[in-house]
C-alpha cells in the first residue's frame, strides 16, 4: 500500500504523520532510516522553500512554504502504534522551522552579493591580464606577429 508523501527539491519521502504549528513543520516516518532522513533534509536551503504534501495517488494536498531551516531529527524507540495489537515502531521525526520573509530576503541578497563578487573577480583578473600585455608591448618584451599586423595586399587607401 502506497503512503502519502512529500516532495521538495529532487527528494520524495513517504511519511506516516505530518503536522504544522508554531512556525514548525514535523514529518514522522515509522521505522525510518534516521541517517538517510538527516542527509535528505540537510539539502540546499532553497530545496526546502517549497514542500508539497501529496496523496498516495500523487495529487497535491497542501504546499508548505519557507520551512527551510532544518531544526532537528529525533528517534523515539518502541512507540506503541496500536494498543489492541501492541504493534510498535521506532518513529523518526524531522522538525523544520519556517524562515521569515526578512530572513529569506537577507539570505538571497547575500547569495547575490557573492555572485556579483565572483563576476567582479573575473573582470579584475581580465583587466590585470590586459594591462600586463599592454605593458609588455610598450617595453618591447612582447611583439605582435607581423602577419597579423601587416595590411592586407588588396586594401584600398581608405582601409589602410
Amino acid at each position: 500500500m502506497e503512503k502519502e508523501k512529500i516532495t521538495f527539491g529532487k527528494n520524495t519521502l513517504e511519511y506516516d504523520a505530518i503536522s504544522e504549528g508554531g512556525g514548525l513543520l514535523r514529518v514522522s516516518v515509522n521505522n525510518g532510516d534516521m541517517a538517510a532522513m538527516e542527509e535528505m533534509f540537510s539539502c540546499d536551503q532553497t530545496d526546502l522553500e517549497k514542500i508539497t504534501q501529496m496523496t498516495a495517488e500523487g495529487q497535491t494536498q497542501r504546499v508548505f512554504k519557507n520551512f527551510d531551516i532544518f531544526k532537528s531529527i529525533q528517534k523515539d524507540k518502541n512507540v506503541v502504534l496500536d494498543e489492541s495489537t501492541e504493534e510498535t515502531a521506532d518513529i523518526v521525526t524531522v522538525t523544520l522551522q519556517q524562515e521569515s520573509a526578512v530572513e529569506i530576503a537577507i539570505r538571497k541578497l547575500q547569495a547575490g552579493q557573492k555572485d556579483l563578487q565572483a563576476g567582479q573577480d573575473i573582470q579584475d583578473g581580465a583587466i590585470d591580464d590586459l594591462a600586463g600585455v599592454v605593458s609588455d608591448m610598450t617595453t618591447g618584451e612582447l611583439t605582435l606577429d607581423p602577419e597579423i599586423t601587416e595590411e592586407p595586399e588588396n586594401a584600398t587607401e581608405g582601409q589602410q
